[in-house]
């Protein structure tokens, strides 16, 4: 049993004198490594049991010969050291944490589980592997039953590859894998049945390729104010099948066409900033509050073949079942606010996209609401929507070219002395009411 100690030597454990026991707390020294041979097992007696690395720790083991980091309560891995048969079982917070603090560590080959103890308004603890401030590569890993974040990245660089991270969903705040800043390399990682599979906040910029994300209980994915890469993810049977997102887009950013975006409140774009919506990109709003607000400059071009669609979190014919149950809800108009360009905004271009179900909150919104502002908007499709489709307000000239306008309230809403430049090839059909002008 290793009671509170800093390792002030290079140190090696070896798995003929496993399995280790964690009575207080390691902290590998700066200058110092840890190293774990494949095969040892290190058990955390209690929930005041931890690992710091400011030195590195090389924690590599084999397909078939695991290192393994867990729980005293824990039999499966390192006999029955309690010598309680089964009379006790392991849990999520029965010990603190790993936390890494300086560079150069690794994990490969490793089973991390039953970490992440909660201590009320402390950050130290919260998840089983959490690093800070550096550079980190885990690969190859379970990382389970954490007491909130599988894994906690916070201003980290650096890759995670290869891992599962699973049945972390203890708290409401629960996440298979925290991102805060930093810029990391997330790919081809399995996020299974967590409260949220990955959860991305505060200017990250990773790159997230090639993951799968099955059965997290409320989203795949949740981003605040953060500017990630993705490519090549898939969502299956997720509360949410897509990446739901809000907060600010404070540096020019893209939408691309992999997962479906839902955006959940209000989804601001900065003023001097610009948000690219990729053709055959899928965006949803959850609910009436739900708008994106653009202070920049939206650059939303589609083709005819790859529309960009604007729809309901209900609408299942575009983006698939994204909330994840069947055919309980259906769309309506208004189910969502609104895109606004705010006044003062730059010229934005909406080209090939299709509008759905928007218009909701009040009667004087806009599924598209253009104030004091000039826009282009053309070969689009206006569709269902509440109140009005598209709204002008304030001054300023919006082109619309070649734009259908069907089954809305009011099609056109303008407010003088804004301008409705009718350049040529619009139809309006089912409307309620085409033009109204004020």
């Amino acid at each position: 049993i290793t009671t509170g100690a800093n390792l002030s030597a290079n140190k090696t454990l070896k798995k003929s004198k496993s399995p280790f026991i964690v009575k207080d707390g390691i902290t590998v020294n700066s200058g110092v490594t840890l190293t774990l041979e494949p095969g040892v097992v290190i058990k955390f007696y209690s929930g005041e049991s931890y690992l710091i690395g400011v030195g590195p720790i090389k924690a590599l083991g084999a397909a078939a010969d695991k290192i393994i980091f867990t729980s005293f309560k824990d039999d499966a891995y390192g006999g029955y050291l309690n010598a309680d048969a089964v009379s006790t079982t392991p849990a999520a917070q029965d010990w603190k944490t790993i936390e890494i603090q300086g560079s150069g560590t690794e994990f490969d080959q490793t089973i991390i589980r039953y970490g992440g103890k909660v201590v009320s308004g402390v950050t130290f603890g919260r998840a089983n592997l959490k690093v800070i401030s550096t550079s980190v590569s885990i690969k190859n890993s379970a990382i389970e039953e954490a007491g909130i974040y599988g894994i906690w990245l916070d201003t980290v660089s650096g890759t995670v590859e290869g891992n599962t991270l699973k049945n972390n969903k203890n708290d409401n705040l629960a996440a298979g894998l925290y991102l805060v800043g930093g810029s990391a390399s997330i790919s081809s990682n399995t996020f299974d049945t967590n409260k949220v599979g990955l959860k991305i906040e505060t200017g990250n910029t990773s790159s997230v390729n090639s993951n799968t994300f099955t059965g997290n209980q409320s989203h795949a994915i949740f981003m605040v104010s953060s500017h990630p890469t993705f490519s090549g993810n898939t969502v299956s049977n997720n509360g949410t099948n897509g990446i739901m997102i809000t907060g600010n887009v404070s540096q020019d950013y893209t939408f691309v066409n992999n997962l479906t975006y839902v955006i959940e409140a209000a989804y601001a774009v900065n003023s001097g900033k610009t948000l690219t919506i990729n053709a055959s990109t899928t965006v949803k709003f959850k609910d009436t509050s739900s708008a994106i607000d653009v202070n920049g400059k939206m650059s939303a071009e589609g083709t005819a073949l790859s529309r960009i669609v604007f729809t309901s979190l209900n609408d299942d014919s575009f983006g698939g079942d994204t909330n994840n149950n069947g055919t309980t809800t259906a769309p309506a108009a208004g189910d969502w606010r609104s895109v606004s360009f705010i006044a003062g905004s730059a010229t934005s271009t909406l080209d090939n996209v299709r509008v759905r179900y928007g218009g909701g909150f009040f009667s004087a919104s806009g599924a598209v609401r253009i104030a004091d502002s000039s826009h282009e908007i053309t070969n689009s499709v206006f569709e269902s929507n509440n109140f009005n489709a598209l709204w002008l307000t304030g001054t300023g000239t919006t082109t619309v070219s070649n734009t259908a306008f069907r089954n809305n309230s009011t099609a056109i809403r303008k407010e003088s002395p804004h301008v409705f430049l009718d350049a040529g090839g619009n139809t309006f059909t089912g409307n309620t009411t085409d033009l109204l002008e004020l």
